[in-house]
């Protein structure tokens, strides 16, 4: 994934790896893994499409999805914040749902090692 070029490959290959961390959750079978796997879907469902979005806005304005040519994107203004917002939340940064989804999913696998339920 870390070698992918092209922006909306790139997207679509996240949402692969997120399907996974919810199958994760899922698979923990207790509340606290249960819990996060929904935060996950949920968060997905908000953020991603926004992703898409700010990515068909950009490569409107550049012609390309291609990451070595989207040079300046902050500089576009809204689109460009749109997009950092969209990437921000993928991560998990803490303002975002991401964050609490992925803070209950390792609770969880950390109660399961101690070898609590």
């Amino acid at each position: 994934m870390l070698s992918q070029r092209d922006l909306k490959r790139f997207l679509a290959y996240s949402t692969i790896e997120h399907m996974g961390i919810v199958a994760l959750g899922l698979g923990f079978g207790a509340p606290w893994g249960t819990l996060g796997a929904l935060f996950h879907l949920i968060a997905h469902a908000f953020v991603k499409p926004g992703a898409f979005f700010a990515t068909g806005l950009l490569q409107r304005e550049y012609g390309t999805t291609q990451l070595g040519a989207l040079h300046g994107v902050l500089r576009k203004g809204a689109t460009g914040h749109f997009m950092l917002s969209s990437l921000t939340g993928l991560a998990g940064m803490p303002p975002f749902l991401f964050f609490s989804a992925n803070s209950s999913l390792c609770t969880q696998a950390f109660a399961r090692m101690r070898g609590d339920r």
